[in-house]
């Protein structure tokens, strides 16, 4: 009987103790946010969470627990592994991948430089492939397998290019037979 009265007064204290650690508090701040936490709000200080708000680049209010050069840093971090490759062209030769019979182009709908990209090879009447990374998993495949990252990816024998320029493009084309050369 004593074993089973000391079970319940512990039972009895372990239940009481929980519920007054599950205390649940309730305010609304100044900007009409509601806020929950295990402890009375502090009026020494204004937002005691740590959420920022601020007005993005299109106005809108944005509230994030990240401040606004957290989320920089992030978007850049994000850019540099998928960049739209405006400025920088390059094609690189690997030996390692097999060579292709037809012209892939890997692009994005968010880059501008990819439709000048498409429209040359269609201006030249040259037959390709087309896959958005963002909406194929196939190009989104191709593009992981890819040595480096940007986009537009231009495919083609064993060539590579990122980025776009029309020059360049000819060249590598005529160079992988895929394009007549030019007079």
């Amino acid at each position: 009987m004593r074993l089973f009265a000391l079970i319940i007064f512990f039972a009895v204290n372990a239940v009481l103790q929980s519920a007054q650690a599950e205390e649940i508090h309730r305010w609304v701040d100044e900007d009409g946010r509601i806020h929950f936490s295990n402890q009375p709000k502090s009026d020494s200080s204004k937002n005691t969470d740590k959420t920022q708000d601020w007005t993005d680049v299109q106005g809108r209010k944005t509230y994030s627990d990240r401040s606004p050069d957290q989320i920089r840093a992030e978007r850049r971090r994000l850019m540099r592994d998928m960049e739209c490759m405006s400025g920088l062209t390059e094609i690189i030769h690997s030996p390692q991948n097999p060579p292709r019979s037809e012209v892939v182009l890997l692009t994005a709908r968010w880059c501008n430089t990819s439709r000048p990209a498409r429209q040359y090879l269609k201006k030249n009447k040259i037959h390709f492939v087309e896959y958005d990374i963002d909406r194929s998993a196939k190009g989104r495949t191709l593009y992981l397998s890819l040595s480096r990252k940007g986009v537009p990816v231009l495919l083609a024998g064993k060539k590579q290019m990122f980025g776009f320029r029309a020059d360049l493009a000819e060249s590598m084309l005529q160079q992988t037979g895929h394009l007549a050369r030019s007079r």
